[in-house]
């Protein structure tokens, strides 16, 4: 991503160093890779991490764009609670004004052959990271509209106070920590 010119150095795509230094260290990092030094443990740890943090800073950031919104984070919701169906969970919610932001965050990578060019595996990595997400926040804001009451707990079994009167406005949103800026114009 750096093109050298005598001394000096040009940066011509913004956004390409991270991509172009990322798979190296996660190959340092891997153990299944020749040369890691790594154990299995801390690379999986990796991953959580790597979720956890980009689900913290994406509901701070979004939440920081609204003065006095509230944020939650980690919610879980049983769209039919009297039988057995499963139990969703949600990432993020934001709530100001009469608006709920319903967060999905993905912290998953591109494959290389979509990294490569490989126009079946770029459609099936951005489906995987964007459309999942916002398919998973979609399910969680009609379960909301859907219900008289709707409940929305947290880890801890708190519920969180929505007031179906007060938020008239429901929208989804898909976040993820795999940069998609050069598939913009796709």
């Amino acid at each position: 991503p750096l093109i050298k010119n005598g001394e000096r150095y040009f940066y011509p795509v913004p956004g390409s160093l991270l991509w172009a230094i990322q798979p190296a260290i996660e190959r340092k990092l891997n153990p299944a890779m020749d040369g890691s030094q790594a154990s299995n443990q801390s690379f999986e740890r990796l991953g959580l991490e790597r979720g956890k943090l980009a689900e913290e800073q994406a509901l701070a950031a979004i939440g920081g764009l609204f003065p006095g919104a509230t944020c939650h984070r980690e919610l879980y919701y049983k769209p039919d609670p009297t039988g057995d169906r499963k139990q969703f969970e949600l990432d993020g919610l934001v709530a100001f004004d009469c608006n709920l932001l319903f967060l999905e965050i993905k912290a998953g990578n591109f494959t290389d052959s979509a990294k490569s060019g490989s126009s079946r595996r770029i459609r099936g990595d951005v489906r995987k990271l964007i459309g999942d997400a916002h398919g998973q926040s979609e399910r969680a804001a009609s379960y909301f509209l859907s219900q008289d009451s709707p409940e929305f707990r947290t880890r801890e079994g708190q519920v969180v106070p929505l007031d179906k009167k007060r938020f008239t406005e429901a929208y989804c949103i898909a976040v993820t920590a795999e940069a998609m800026d050069m598939y913009q114009a796709c």
